[in-house]
């Protein structure tokens, strides 16, 4: 048996060596651990987070939404960088300029046209889709609706300053139809006492009976932008309620049918939608074709169900879409590697639609609205990302106040929306 000396002495001894790996470096701590090996296949690499031994790392990774661009490790050395952003856009929209795409070798993001896509990171299984654990049939929620005095529509949310900008929307939609508002945007109908506590998970059995009642639930995301997709969907689904969806525009792409959200965009006005919901609401056939998932105990949409198989962790098996990222940048370290033994030159970087994303609208009108500060915040934050792009490409240290007075000079232009 190892005792403790020899097992510290081999970690050292795998630490300090190459021939044991390359070093992936989290420049924004994200992993909060000591160095620890990981195994990928036969490539072995060390994940770090301590920036002192940045020299010896061959890859730089940051997580998105604690990404600064005056503090990165530059002059940049013979290094990858690679950036971590499942996140929502408003966490950090200086990544929404395509100007970074060519600082980053490698990406995993929400988008689709990430290396390691996170598109579907809210969509623990296929079978959630299909599952029946809290299904209740269209007679069963009608009954349930009379006895306990619910509406037909559910609304739970509790972040009210989005650039979605969702609660216009849902405040209009409310002129026309009634909808239970639990969370503190727009409430008016309080939790059932037992889940009421603070520290409680929207995970909770009885939250998810809570939503199963309902036959549509409010489903809309904070912000708008191609594949940002996230549990406000795929919670719905799993429990038999329609969501009513606003978020990504190419939602349909990743469906399980092309009915499984009523699309808030298909209408012209909240009036509309209503129209459609209370007709609905009348007619358990017509509902019922927008749970075709449940009924038939399938998914249609073969695109979804490929995408889905072509993730490269399954959370299932408890592995994690850190993990695949880690081993996906050690493969790639030593690739790069053993091209470069053989005089060979490598050169990989995103996609520069992986740094995309529209300035926020409002979801009334779809026109962007100069004066909403989400908007100016995305307007600056964009800016920003010219003036990164501008430092960057000079692979020369700079500061936060050269930064800033940077920023400084380029809003003085006082640059307009059509500008950008």
């Amino acid at each position: 048996m190892f005792t403790k000396q020899i097992l510290r002495f081999v970690f050292l001894w795998f630490k300090y060596s190459y021939a044991f790996g390359h070093r992936i470096l989290w420049w924004t701590p994200f992993v909060n651990s000591e160095d620890f090996p990981i195994n990928c296949g036969s490539r072995t690499c060390l994940i770090s987070d301590n920036r002192s031994e940045s020299d010896q790392a061959s890859v730089i990774t940051f997580y998105g939404t604690d990404f600064k661009p005056y503090d990165v490790p530059i002059p940049r050395k013979n290094q990858v960088w690679a950036i971590l952003h499942e996140e929502s856009p408003k966490n950090n929209p200086i990544l929404c300029n395509p100007a970074l795409a060519e600082f980053f070798n490698y990406s995993a993001t929400y988008s689709q046209f990430s290396d390691i896509p996170l598109t579907l990171v809210h969509l623990k299984s296929i079978e959630q889709i299909i599952d029946l654990a809290y299904f209740k049939s269209t007679q069963e929620k009608s009954i349930v609706a009379k006895k306990e005095g619910l509406a037909s529509i559910i609304y739970v949310q509790s972040a009210c300053d989005a650039p979605s900008q969702r609660d216009i929307y849902v405040k209009e939609l409310m002129k026309f139809v009634s909808i239970d508002s639990y969370g503190k945007c727009l409430n008016n109908k309080p939790l059932p006492t037992s889940l009421r506590n603070p520290t409680g998970s929207m995970e909770e059995p009885q939250f998810l009976d809570l939503i199963s009642k309902y036959k549509f639930a409010i489903a809309f995301e904070n912000a708008v932008t191609d594949d940002y997709i996230t549990e406000k969907l795929w919670r719905p689904i799993r429990l038999g309620t329609v969501p009513i969806y606003l978020g990504a525009p190419n939602i349909k792409k990743w469906l399980p049918h092309e009915n499984a959200a009523i699309v808030v965009t298909d209408f012209d006005s909240p009036k509309s939608l209503a129209n459609y919901l209370h007709a609905l609401n009348l007619d358990d056939e017509a509902y019922n074709q927008h749970l075709q998932h449940k009924m038939d105990q399938r998914v249609q949409n073969e695109k979804l169900l490929d995408a889905f198989k072509a993730k490269s962790w399954r959370d299932e098996n408890g592995e994690s879409f850190i993990d695949s990222f880690h081993c996906y940048l050690c493969e790639e370290a030593h690739k790069i590697d053993d091209l470069r033994q053989l005089d060979r030159h490598y050169s990989h970087h995103s996609d520069l639609r992986v740094f995309s994303c529209p300035l926020p609208t409002d979801p009334l009108t779809g026109i962007v609205n100069p004066s909403v500060w989400w908007t100016e915040y995305f307007v600056d934050s964009f800016l920003e990302g010219d003036v990164a792009q501008s430092f960057l490409k000079k692979n020369q240290n700079f500061s936060h106040d050269e930064f800033s007075n940077e920023v400084i000079r380029h809003l003085s232009h006082n640059p307009t929306i059509d500008e950008l």
